[in-house]
């Protein structure tokens, strides 16, 4: 099972160290800051929009320190972890500091996902809660009904609700905030919204002209929504990305695109983080009005992957070419950590955001610590990888 999990990542990650400043950057001496303001980002616009140059963050190299020592994880970090094991157990929700393991109740008779990874299970935005949609067989149709069930940090079950949305092959599943998941589907413009603790279902399907339609399940080009379902983010015929406020049915933004990574929004909805290009990819935060502020150099070639929020939303990690980068959002500053990493990882963050683990299938995950700025290598977690970081409960 080791190896497979393996496989589902590109390159194991390799290291160099990195670093983050604190709000107000002090630097050693030996390491100069190269501060600038990139140009107005390069980008394909609707006739009647109009550029709006936008101030680009400073920028500086710093970096954290390597311990080339394995610790123990429960010796630097504390929560409850998930993790996939694989077909047949399937997941695990694990104490760090007291190493007990909570696995979820044995799903229905008829699941038929059993042997399928955990593509469908979300932890919300306050890391309380897990949400998992399961496909149970229909012997009355060829149609899946569906389940919905979510699960607190011991695998507690807090809510357990029949879809019944046979009309739709449903696909992955995302919190929109605290009370509401979004749930995609096979027709791309249309998804539904559920609340699991009242049990509420809203079929939502806007107009979204020119989407890329090609579906393969765990293989989509997702409909990205903001949390108040105001405005979309999707991929349209002719390789290009689309920012629409589907209140008034305006293109907000549009730009070449490359699929590195969904486009991911804020945790407070006000900017979403996008790629835009083909082959020189730039990563731009777009704001609710549709303006556009480019995170990197303009005058350099760029290679960026998979931006991921904190859960406060304070800093926004990404790639580009081989190297980790934190995004400070409070004080402006995009920093180059000096990590290496040949094949970008989707990191998984802390609940308190101060920490997140990369290259988590291998036999040694790396803890990056933040506010410390050092990264350990971690032995915590054989024949697993984990997917997700979850508060304990008391």
């Amino acid at each position: 099972m080791k190896t497979k999990s393996r496989n589902l990542v590109l390159l194991i990650l390799f290291l160099a160290g990195c670093g983050n400043p604190p709000a107000t950057p002090s630097l050693p001496a030996s390491l100069t800051p190269v501060l600038y303001d990139p140009a107005t980002p390069t980008m394909t616009l609707t006739p009647e929009l109009t550029p709006t140059a936008t101030p680009g963050p400073r920028f500086t190299q710093q970096c954290f320190q390597v311990i080339d020592q394995e610790i123990s994880l429960k010796d630097m970090a504390s929560g409850t972890i998930l993790l996939y094991i694989g077909p047949g157990d399937r997941n695990v929700l694990k104490d760090i500091q007291t190493g007990i393991e909570y696995k979820p109740p044995a799903r229905s008779k008829d699941s038929s996902w059993d042997s399928a990874p955990i593509i469908s299970a979300q932890i919300s935005p306050d890391e309380t809660m897990l949400a998992e949609v399961e496909s149970v067989d229909n012997t009355q149709s060829t149609k899946s009904d569906y389940i919905l069930r979510v699960f607190d940090a011991r695998a507690k079950v807090l809510s357990r609700v029949s879809l019944n949305r046979q009309d739709l092959d449903l696909s992955s599943v995302y919190w929109l905030n605290n009370e509401r998941l979004l749930i995609g589907t096979e027709k791309y413009s249309t998804v539904l919204v559920v609340n699991p603790f009242t049990g509420e279902q809203q079929v939502v399907s806007n107009e979204l002209p020119d989407l890329f339609t090609y579906y393969s399940p765990g293989l989509i080009w997702r409909v990205v929504y903001s949390p108040d379902l105001d405005r979309v983010v999707y991929y349209k015929v002719g390789q290009e990305l689309v920012v629409r406020n589907v209140v008034n049915n305006q293109i907000l933004w549009q730009g070449k695109f490359f699929q590195r990574g969904w486009p991911a929004w804020s945790p407070d909805g006000q900017e979403v983080a996008v790629i835009g290009g083909i082959d020189n990819t730039q990563l731009y935060l777009i704001d609710r009005l549709g303006q556009a502020k480019a995170l990197l150099r303009e005058d350099q070639h760029h290679n960026t992957f998979l931006p991921f929020w904190s859960p406060d939303g304070k800093r926004l990690i990404f790639w580009d070419n081989d190297s980790l980068m934190v995004y400070d959002r409070q004080i402006d500053w995009v920093f180059d950590t000096c990590i290496s990493f040949p094949g970008p990882d989707e990191p998984v963050w802390s609940p308190d955001s101060q920490q997140f683990v990369v290259d988590r299938t291998s036999a040694q995950p790396l803890l990056v610590d933040i506010q410390k700025k050092v990264v350990y290598k971690t032995n915590e977690i054989p024949n697993a990888y984990m997917v997700g970081w979850m508060n304990s409960l008391p």
